[in-house]
């Protein structure tokens, strides 16, 4: 993977250097694996003096730190603003994070990839870098579970399973999708692949008989948003 296949859109406010440091941070973890990516690769992949590099980050945990900082701020909080902007269904809003996710542009789905595998390097182990992971993958999963809760009250969703298992079902899924997307490349085409995981992931959550019953004037008995 070149470099210049995961370069990113400099963001406002963002310092050109800033951008090559995490544009050659992000090329060689995808590369060669997050532990395996040193400081001073990091430091040669990005063309720039070390001294001018350590003004960001001053050893590889500090690299990675930067790189979960941008995720945050570009991949999570831009999703949960995609959802925010969706029309008030539970369909809608889980539609509007499936959108997010398989028709994110080159950069931003490498960085979702990237996410994806670091919560499985640090699961379970302590760490700034593992409580910085563990962070946004709650922050992502309160606002998913949040979502299909809002569905399952409503009776759109299946209640033969608990939230908290329907959650994990979804994003294991679908991250597990970005990733088997990621591997296939040029094959599959974002827009036919995003129509494919509605259809299965959506319809897999339907609860046919629950539905029947809102349609009929049936109201499950809980909080309704």
């Amino acid at each position: 993977m070149s470099s210049t296949s995961v370069q990113r859109a400099q963001r406002a406010g963002n310092p050109p250097e800033l951008d090559r440091i995490l544009s050659a941070a992000l090329t060689l973890m995808l590369r060669n694996g997050i532990r395996a990516t040193s400081y001073a690769d990091v430091v040669r992949q990005s063309g720039l003096h070390e001294e001018l590099v350590r003004r960001y980050a001053e050893d590889s945990d500090g690299v990675m730190m930067k790189v979960l900082e941008d995720i945050e701020q570009d991949v999570i909080e831009a999703m949960i603003a995609e959802i925010s902007k969706a029309p008030s269904t539970a369909e809608a809003k889980l539609g509007a994070f499936i959108e997010t996710m398989t028709r994110a542009q080159h950069g931003r789905m490498n960085r979702i990839v990237l996410l994806v595998l670091a919560g499985t390097e640090f699961a379970g182990q302590e760490g700034r870098i593992a409580a910085r992971v563990t962070r946004l993958f709650s922050h992502l999963y309160r606002t998913i579970e949040g979502i299909i809760q809002f569905g399952w009250l409503r009776g759109t969703f299946r209640t033969d399973l608990p939230v908290k298992e329907l959650t994990a079902a979804f994003v294991g899924a679908l991250t597990g999708t970005v990733l088997e997307a990621r591997r296939m490349g040029t094959v599959l085409d974002p827009v036919q692949l995003d129509r494919a995981v509605r259809l299965v992931l959506l319809r897999g959550m339907e609860d046919r008989i629950a539905l029947e019953r809102v349609l009929s004037g049936f109201v499950a008995p809980g909080y309704h948003p």
